[in-house]
């Protein structure tokens, strides 16, 4: 179903494998927390039903959850889950199994995302198969769709719940096409309560296609039907009230962002209401139009409001769609997307928490095929300290940039062709790149590749292990040493006494100092060292630039694997070295220090530091491994 030709049916049928082959290994590996307190609530409804209590469900999934959130998604989606879920859940209760500690339970429920995200491709393949497309474009769609990033990340990793929505709109907008006005309205009015952001793609549609207002209105409207049913039947629910409320807050808090001229501006409804107007403005538009309007509405709500990173979901069909409909520009296209998506990854890398949950690999089945180190000894909590630890996270802002901007030229790359243009030999001039095969071949293995890579580097961020906590003093914040350790008069000496109370390895140490901006042109440096306190033999030594730190944020060192010894005493040093004489006590640099009230780990002792032979008022605010 997903192989496409450009006359290489080889090569088409490795890029098939090779893609499914990823997928399916991000389905077994990760599971992310947000589906897994849906898996739990879930259940709880189930309980409510046989017991005929379900109007009581908000109420029972604050007092039964065992996850750390409660039901707080509108009762359609939970009603949908437990179609899938019932059967799972009988054979687990059976068998005596827990459902929330089951890998395979959890991926029965996982596998109901991803028999959605198949249901959307097939539905992909219909609606550009309708719009003229031949069958190898339309399989192309489909192998863009799996091989995208936005794709790969909000399913087969994250397994969000938003693919729901998005293949009840695409069934929705293929009956809209088909001119059945019944399946269109009921397609998303189930797609609404869903995700409420289908009524944002609808309004459009219903405006192409009808241009009395007054019954515009009232069918858009009546597409709510089910959240108004809904909150009718939960109007008692204080949590109900509660749960649904703080989440349209928060939607509606995210979208609304943006400032222009002095004031408010939103950018993503200023662009929607100029579609909404030229959409009634116009006459209907035919299948390539419509796929175009519908990336349009997606397209700027993606790249011009203040998105949660897994919405980019509602996008990609339609921009996929919008590719090969309108494929003059195919190669330009699918470069763009390529280069869309590993932004948007990086991005979400640098600063998700979705990528630091400390479960996300531990509930299915990679703990079969390799240790999983516990959190306490694990290097990385996730992807966004390993992108901070190697330095990519200070590039955050050139990956959004590159993101929005690909979306940005996607949305005018698959614009359609006025009809007027399209036979008089306008965009000749343009003509040649769409049928590149090589080319596209080329771009889809290294959409696959990219995608084995953010597999592999993901795994590595939660499995690469560190040594255990032997000190953790990190607990008690405010404490800055008022000393500067670069002053030209009279530099900084701190020295923290550190006792060993068993044989290992020393595998890291972190540090956290306070203090003015430091320009990159003051060359002052600190020496970090860790000292033999019976010989004074130096065994570790470590000097960094001042102007390579950032007041207030953690400095990680790797010791090296440096071996100690039981009752071993060490001292760690850290000297001062003042810059160029420009900066000379103009910028500051201080110690921060701990009140040890706070302290754990291995090491139960640890002596008040010395700075400049006298007391510091406080131990090193450290942690080591």
């Amino acid at each position: 179903m997903f192989s496409f030709s450009f006359n290489d049916k080889s090569a088409n049928i490795w890029e098939t494998a090779a893609l499914a082959a990823v997928c399916a290994l991000a389905c077994l590996t990760f599971f992310y927390s947000d589906l897994r307190n849906t898996v739990d609530n879930t259940n709880i409804l189930l309980k409510c039903l046989c017991q005929g209590n379900f109007r009581d469900f908000y109420e029972s999934s604050v007092a039964l959850s065992r996850t750390n959130f409660a039901a707080n998604y509108n009762f359609l989606i939970y009603v949908i889950m437990a179609v899938w879920q019932a059967p799972m859940l009988l054979l687990t209760r059976g068998m005596g199994l827990d459902y929330l500690s089951c890998p395979w339970a959890l991926l029965w429920s996982k596998l109901f995302l991803v028999v959605m995200s198949l249901a959307a491709a097939v539905l992909i393949r219909r609606i550009v198969t309708f719009c003229g497309v031949s069958a190898s474009k339309a399989a192309l769609a489909q192998v863009l769709f799996f091989s995208s990033f936005f794709t790969f990340y909000p399913i087969m990793v994250c397994a969000q719940l938003d693919i729901i929505s998005v293949t009840l709109m695409l069934a929705g907008f293929y009956a809209y096409l088909k001119n059945n006005t019944r399946l269109f309205w009921l397609f998303f009015a189930l797609a609404a309560p869903c995700k409420m952001f289908a009524l944002f793609l609808a309004l459009p549609l219903i405006l192409s296609r009808w241009k009395n207002l007054l019954k515009v209105v009232l069918f858009w409207a009546s597409l709510a039907v089910f959240i108004v049913g809904e909150k009718l039947l939960f109007a008692d629910s204080a949590i109900y009230t509660t749960a649904l409320g703080s989440q349209s807050r928060d939607a509606l808090a995210a979208l609304l962002q943006g400032s222009a001229l002095g004031g408010r501006l939103i950018p993503f409804i200023a662009v929607y209401l100029v579609i909404l107007l030229l959409s009634w403005m116009r006459r209907e538009p035919d299948g390539r139009e419509a796929v175009s309007l519908c990336f349009l509405v997606w397209g700027s709500f993606i790249a011009l409001s203040g998105i949660r990173t897994y919405w980019v979901m509602l996008v990609i069909p339609f921009m996929v769609m919008a590719m090969v409909v309108n494929s003059r520009f195919l190669s330009a296209g699918i470069l763009a997307e390529t280069a869309a998506g590993a932004a948007y990854f990086l991005h979400v890398a640098s600063v998700s928490h979705v990528l630091a949950y400390d479960g996300s690999v531990s509930h299915l089945f990679l703990p079969s095929f390799m240790a999983v180190p516990d959190a306490s000894v694990r290097r990385f909590s996730g992807l966004p300290e390993l992108f901070d630890y190697l330095g990519l996270a200070a590039f955050d802002g050139l990956y959004t940039t590159v993101f929005i901007t690909g979306i940005l030229v996607l949305m005018v790359l698959t614009l359609p062709v006025p009809r007027w243009q399209s036979s008089a030999g306008k965009m000749a001039a343009w003509t040649g790149q769409s049928e590149n095969a090589g080319m596209i071949h080329g771009m889809i293995v290294l959409r696959i590749l990219l995608l084995n890579a953010i597999l592999v580097v993901s795994v590595y961020a939660f499995t690469a292990k560190t040594g255990p906590v032997l000190l953790d003093n990190r607990g008690s914040d405010g404490l800055i040493s008022d000393v500067n350790l670069i002053s030209a008069e009279e530099p900084g000496l701190v020295c923290q006494p550190l006792t060993m109370e068993e044989d290992g390895v020393l595998h890291e140490l972190t540090l956290k100092f306070s203090g003015t901006h430091m320009t990159r042109a003051n060359m002052a440096l600190i020496d970090i060292s860790l000292e033999n306190a019976a010989d004074g033999s130096c065994l570790f030594e470590k000097v960094l630039g001042v102007s390579t730190l950032t007041a207030e944020e953690p400095v990680r060192i790797n010791l090296k694997k440096l071996p100690v010894t039981a009752g071993q005493a060490l001292i760690l040093r850290i000297q001062g070295h003042p810059g160029n004489a420009w900066y000379h006590d103009v910028e500051t640099l201080s110690v921060c220090l701990s009140d040890n009230r706070a302290m754990t780990g291995l090491i139960t002792e640890l002596p008040e530091a010395v700075i400049n032979n006298e007391p510091a008022g406080g131990s090193l605010w450290l942690q080591l491994r």
